[in-house]
């Protein structure tokens, strides 16, 4: 007989038959083992037959199976599981039985078999439980396409679910009607029994409901809402889990005639699942976040049904979601944030957009402010609003950022829409400073700005600067009365004082292509008007005023280069405040700044939109060129609607005033310091580039004449130009400063005029000339793209290496950059003249004559102090191999570069996926290896010097191109093995880093090859701590045992160093178990996992004197220092060593205080219920304002006049006695109780019990009484130890006091610069300070430190 599926089943089948029947019978334990496995066998053979099969056999095969089960459920539970297996294979096959003979008594079994698995669904065992569920989805998945068949299994298992979802409520009315101690017991037997089967029922639920189809799905949904209400958490968090399997089910596709949860089911659920959240807000959180969570996901499946059911169900699931913000927890207040947002993003389409626009544009055409009837979106912003409402303060750290997400949503409709949410913002940003939000209102106020532009948020939120001005200067006036003041008006006096100031730093780091125009229209104005004023007030000598209205103009005019941030009408606006800001840079040094950036902003982008290539090399210069504050955002991305059009009209408008700007800045130029020429070169040089060449032409011409004079008189002449600098050196940098910015803009005889200036200057001795003269070679060498270094490289090439000798170390990084530009071509032409000769073209440093001396040059360059110069070097060791490999992929694909020949085609720049795929090429690594070659001649340099520098440079070559030179690497070890063993300290230090190098790039096995030549060299070293030394060994040792492994290092170590091993294998075990018992290092302590290829290079970390540990310390890299999560706002927990709240309510407390207070007093009463006026009653946390104007000791507030200057009042002898002596009753422990009027003391103090003198913050002293006190920290620094006696004045130095009695350090602008030579100088000063500190020495002993 042959043997199929057919037969395996009609075997497996007689043979479970009989097996059952002997169970039946006999029940002996071997019975019941050959009935288990015969179940097995036959729930396989069913599983594997055709369908056609069972059910032509459907009757018998069901009574075979619904016997099994019997016998099983009485004798062998075990194997109950196989029986389950049994029944949904009979199931299954009679789902898909159509227009078969017979399918009738078929499809009558299969609902037999289909609910005796629904009963098994609910069995105790949970695997019999898991088989079952799994036949229940694939049957009702296979009868999804025929509607009658789904009907009717739906309908069973709606049935099923209702009779199993009904029982715990009817058990538990039992149980309360329940009498006697018997009675109650089996009430409460049941009503476990009937919560364990709805358990089991729910269990099912969640891999059915998503299958089900209405109206069998609206059932089974119903079921499981009705155990939400039954106060049992764990039968509430399951059905929740159910339901959240419906949300989360992909909807069904209606082509297949099935139809999955309607809308109206959706709808019915979202009603019970909010109560029961509210109900539990406060008892149980994690609850709480699952119904918050399925209940945006029950309106996002909504929205994805039916979107007018869900347009009319959204004001409501915002309104219930909103109202949990109320919960003390943490946890509940982000899943409600979290679920809003997936709702604001999902949910509001551009229907509701449309509807909402339209209904407020009805309402404000009828005269009324608002629509009679609000619309969907309007009820939806209405809950946002009050979402950061007063009554929500604890949680508006994650509220704010809905309303964030509902600005970036929405767009320019969120103005008229939101505005109430931007008025309540504007409100909470007047007391920002001290909330515990700040960063999120201002990321949401920036939002708004993006949003709806400058204008409505203005609109809505008016800066109102000089109305603060006048508030804060009639306050003044009333200060000083001495009268009390009512604390609310305080509040809103205050509030006037500081107007919204505030709003404009957002407004400049949220602006991006706003309209120019606007601030010609409404900005500029007010600014002009504040202007004006200021200089009226200082004519006036009210120099307060003065100083507020400057700075309130100031800050107006730091908002043009926000506006000049791809603006989109900048060739209609420029030209109507071209005039305005030519006269504002020529005659106010202070605006300079904001006009100069964006002047710059305006060409630079213009010219990116016009698709040329612009670099910002503001941060390359660093001369503090670039204003933009931090926090500003990024203007090289430009926006989309920033067209070639609106780019070209932009440089055009702006171009076409460049004759008018041009002379002013070149003035201001010439009259301004060196340290703020920056900005006005980069500026000059930005409008060089769009200027016409003939005008361009001329101002050039009138500069180098005034150069070339400058350089041909006589200090002493009569007519010598005095203009541009104190000295004749000052002056020619100045005139060469302005050659150079204007160079980027210049022709070719232009360029040739530049050159012979620039020429002779190369090799001048005065270090700041020849500084300029390299910085211009450089710019001309990067002038039109490197087409004007080609015919003059020879020339460029002789001038360098005859420079070679009198380069100044100022001028050296320039000097690099040329370099930089002409070495690949050298080495390219020598290469090639070497392979004509018959040689390898490798070449070599001490074979070749230009090369040689300017690469040694560049490899020098790597041990250069000034850490810049030391940087550049490095980069240009690896930018030039880089240049070599992607020509020679070019050459190798046979692509040309159309235009560029010669030295230009090596000065192309190349993005970063351009290097790496000429890394790809076939000719990869010969550029790099021949470079590398050529470097490594100079390991036998006669200086040690230059031997530590090749090695240096090698190193860093092999850190970048490993892969390519890892064949060259075993040739070069033996060399620095040697070196190793060498005498110069500058050399092993050097050959340390290189193998530091070789230990992390080279591949683990050829690693593992040399580590017998590596250790040795390296043990030399061991016992050394001269510069570390033994330190590095150590380090390098550890990275090879890691690398390796220990057994590996170990065969290469000699037996007297076998103990450095085992020290370091103890030291990493040590830290292994640290890391695991600690929390930090379980869960940030594995290995990185960042490759070699794309880490960062540090010269310091691979050749300096210090080494660190590279291991994680489980700190974050980013913030630097472990613990919390900086996004959370929950104060810190108790259990972690801080002070935190004991509870949830105690946090929450505290959140919701954390930055805002109620008034204690006032005559008016205060409507709690009103958002908009509790937040003009807050006040910042931490800053208490003062109520009372009057004189007082507090050191935080200090009378002044009307001109602004301190007002010290001389204190009366009686006030300094009573002050003297409530001092000496602090400082001995007692308490004195004084009156408001007479300031007599009421009491005696108590005893004095600091009479011993030990702290370490007070002095000895004596009081009136003769008992020794202890001087107080005030009294020490007090100006009453300088004091004379008697009746003279002044300040009296005796030989007691230690310190002089004031002591100054000027503020200096050079502290502000970014070179460490200028900070030096600066603090230079310092020593002057105090005049005796050499001659008096350093303070030793106790008492002396004590008395100072």
């Amino acid at each position: 007989m042959r043997v199929n599926a057919t037969s395996v089943f009609a075997a497996a089948f007689g043979a479970l038959e009989r097996a059952s029947a002997r169970a039946g019978t006999d029940g002996s334990e071997d019975a019941l083992e050959a009935l288990e496995a015969v179940c097995a066998c036959a729930a396989e053979a069913a599983a594997d037959v055709d369908g056609r099969v069972i059910r032509a056999k459907m009757e018998r095969t069901i009574e075979v199976v619904m016997g099994c089960g019997r016998v099983v459920s009485e004798r062998s539970p075990k194997s109950m599981r196989h029986v389950a297996r049994l029944l949904a294979s009979c199931a299954a096959a009679a789902a898909t039985t159509k227009g078969e003979s017979g399918g009738e008594t078929s499809e009558k079994h299969g609902k037999r078999a289909f609910q005796a698995t629904l009963n098994l669904s609910i069995d105790g065992r949970p695997k019999v439980r898991k088989a079952a569920v799994h036949a229940l989805g694939d049957v009702v998945r296979r009868v999804r396409g025929d509607a009658a068949r789904a009907a009717a299994y739906g309908e069973m298992t709606a049935a099923f679910a209702r009779k199993i979802g009904e029982a715990p409520e009817r058990a538990a009315a039992e149980m309360q009607k329940a009498r006697g101690a018997a009675g109650a017991k089996d009430a409460r037997a049941r009503a476990t029994a009937a919560a364990t089967e709805a358990l089991y029922m729910l269990g099912a639920m969640k891999v059915l409901l998503p299958e089900l189809a209405e109206p069998a799905c609206g059932a089974c949904a119903d079921a499981c809402a009705g155990l939400l209400d039954l106060d049992e958490p764990l039968l509430t968090q399951h059905a929740t889990e159910a339901l959240l399997a419906l949300a989360n089910s992909p909807t069904m596709d209606a082509d297949d005639g099935s139809e999955g949860v309607s809308a109206d089911t959706i709808v019915g659920l979202m009603a019970p699942i909010a109560a029961v959240a509210n109900a539990n807000l406060n008892t149980a959180p994690t609850m709480v976040i699952s119904l918050a969570r399925l209940l945006s996901r029950a309106q996002c499946k909504l929205h994805a049904i039916d979107a007018q059911a869900s347009a009319k169900a959204l004001p409501t699931t915002f309104h219930s979601l909103v109202k949990l913000f109320a919960s003390p927890h943490e946890g509940v207040a982000t899943e409600v944030a979290e679920a809003l947002i997936s709702l604001v993003r999902s949910c509001i389409d551009s229907g509701m957009v449309q509807e909402g626009i339209k209904a407020i544009a009805s309402a404000r055409a009828a005269g009324k402010s608002a629509p009679s009837k609000p619309t969907t979106l309007m009820s939806v912003a209405s809950s946002i609003e009050s979402a950061i409402g007063f009554r929500y303060r604890g949680a508006w750290a994650v509220s704010i950022p809905v309303a964030t997400c509902a600005f970036m949503r929405l767009g320019p409709a969120s103005g008229p829409i939101l505005a109430g949410t931007l008025n309540a913002l504007g409100e909470m940003g007047e007391h920002a400073s001290e909330l515990m939000c700040k960063q999120q209102l201002q990321d949401c106020i920036t939002a708004a700005i993006q949003a709806i532009g400058p204008e409505q948020v203005l609109a809505s939120l008016p800066l109102k600067l000089e109305e603060a001005i006048d508030a804060e200067l009639a306050n003044r006036q009333g200060d000083g009365d001495g009268m009390e003041v009512d604390e609310q008006d305080v509040m809103n006096a205050a509030s006037q004082e500081t107007g919204r100031l505030w709003l404009v730093p957002l407004l400049r780091s949220g602006l991006v292509g706003a309209n120019m125009g606007f601030f010609a229209d409404a900005i500029l104005p007010q600014a002009r008007a504040l202007g004006a004023r200021a200089e009226h007030a200082r004519n006036s000598q009210s120099s307060y005023e003065a100083q507020r209205c400057g700075a309130a103009e100031h800050a107006l005019w730091s908002l043009f280069p926000a506006f000049a941030n791809w603006p989109s009408d900048a060739s209609d606006a420029f030209p109507l405040i071209a005039k305005d800001l030519g006269n504002a840079l020529s005659s106010r040094i202070d605006l300079q700044g904001p006009i100069c950036e964006g002047l710059k902003r305006l060409i630079r982008q213009g010219r990116i939109g016009a698709g040329v290539y612009e670099v910002d090399d503001d941060d390359e210069a660093g001369d503090g060129a670039s204003t933009i504050a931090a926090g500003e955002p990024n203007d090289d991305q430009m926006p989309a609607t920033f067209t070639v059009d609106i780019a070209e009209a932009q440089l055009a408008a702006v171009s076409k005033y460049a004759r008018n700007f041009l002379p002013i800045l070149f003035n201001l130029f010439v009259s301004s310091p060196t340290s703020r020429r920056g900005e006005l070169s980069h500026t000059i040089g930005a409008f060089a580039k769009v200027t016409d060449q003939a005008q361009l032409g001329g101002f050039f011409r009138t500069v180098l004449r005034k150069l070339v004079k400058v350089t041909a008189d006589d200090p002493g002449a009569p007519d010598a130009l005095v203009e541009g600098g104190d000295d004749k050196t000052a002056r020619r940098c100045t005139f060469m400063d302005l050659v150079f910015a204007l160079v980027s803009g210049l022709d070719d005889q232009g360029l040739e005029m530049v050159y012979k200036i620039a020429k002779p200057a190369c090799l001048e001795k005065e270090s700041v000339i020849q500084k300029r003269a390299y910085k211009l070679l450089n710019e001309l060498c990067e002038a039109q793209d490197g087409k004007w270094l080609e015919p003059r490289a020879a020339e460029i090439e002789e001038l360098l290496v005859s420079g070679v000798d009198c380069c100044l170390p100022s001028a050296r990084r320039y000097r690099l950059k040329v370099i930089g530009k002409i070495l690949p071509a050298l080495q390219e032409r020598d290469a090639a003249a070497d392979a004509e000769e018959g040689g390898d073209g490798a070449g070599s440093i001490a074979e070749t004559g230009s090369l040689t001396v300017l690469l040694s040059e560049l490899i020098l360059a790597t041990k250069e102090t000034n850490a810049r110069t030391r940087t550049l070097a490095y980069q240009l060791l690896i930018s030039i191999p880089r240049s070599i490999e992607r020509k020679n992929a070019e050459a190798a694909r046979g692509v040309a570069r159309s235009g560029n020949a010669g030295v230009a085609a090596w000065l192309g720049a190349a993005t970063e996926e351009e290097d790496d795929e000429a890394m790809e090429t076939e000719q990869m690594g010969v550029g790099v290896r021949r470079f590398f070659l050529t470097v490594l001649a100079g390991i036998v340099g006669s200086s040690p010097q230059m031997q530590s520098a090749t090695i240096m440079a090698l190193a860093r070559l092999l850190y970048e191109f490993s892969s390519a030179l890892v064949s060259t690497v075993p040739e070069l070890l033996p060399a620095v093995c040697a070196l190793l063993e060498g005498k110069s300290r500058e050399v092993v230090k050097s050959c340390l880093g290189f193998v530091k190098v070789v230990v992390v790039r080279l591949p683990q096995q050829d690693l593992a090859a040399e580590l017998p030549r590596l250790v040795p060299a390296l043990l030399h070293w061991s016992e050394d701590s001269k510069n570390r030394f033994k330190l590095k060994v150590r380090v390098v040792l550890e990275r090879m045992c890691k690398r390796c492994g220990y057994e590996v290092v170990e065969a290469s170590m000699p037996k007297e160093h076998m103990a450095l091993i085992a020290h370091i294998k103890r030291e990493e075990t040590r830290l292994e178990k640290k890391k695991k018992s600690s929390v930090a290092g379980s869960e940030h302590g594995a290995k990185s996992t960042r490759t070699a290829r794309r880490s960062e290079w540090r010269d310091g970390d691979i050749f300096s004197d210090d080494e660190g540990d590279d291991s994680d310390d489980g700190r974050s890299r980013r913030s630097g220092r472990g613990g919390r999560d900086g996004g959370s706002f929950a104060p810190a927990s108790r259990r972690g060593g801080g002070e935190g709240p004991r509870s949830a309510a105690a946090a929450a407390a505290k959140r919701a205080t954390g930055g805002a207070r109620l008034p204690a007093s006032g005559d008016a009463p205060l409507d709690l219920l009103d958002d908009s006026a509790m937040r003009r009653s807050m006040l910042p946390q931490g800053e208490r304002r003062r109520v009372k104007f009057e004189d007082d000791d507090d050191d935080s507030g200090y009378r002044t006049g009307a001109d602004g200057k301190l007002m010290i009042v001389e204190e009366s002898e009686g006030a300094k006695r009573r002050r003297e002596e409530e001092e000496d009753n602090a400082s001995e422990g007692g308490r004195s109780r004084y009156t408001s009027k007479t300031g007599k003391s009421r009491g005696a103090a108590t005893a004095r019990t600091n009479a011993t003198g030990k702290s370490s913050r007070t002095v000895g002293t004596h009081n009136s009484n003769g008992v020794k006190r202890q001087r107080t920290t005030h009294e020490r620094h007090s100006a009453d130890l300088y004091k004379a006696k008697g009746k003279t004045t002044g300040d009296v130095y005796s030989k007691q006091t230690k310190l002089e009695p004031y002591a100054y350090w000027p503020l200096d602008p050079k502290l502000l610069n970014r070179r460490n030579s200028k900070k030096v100088a600066a603090r230079a000063q310092l020593g002057g300070v105090v005049k005796s500190a050499k001659a008096a020495g350093i303070l030793r002993g106790k008492k002396s430190k004590r008395e100072v």
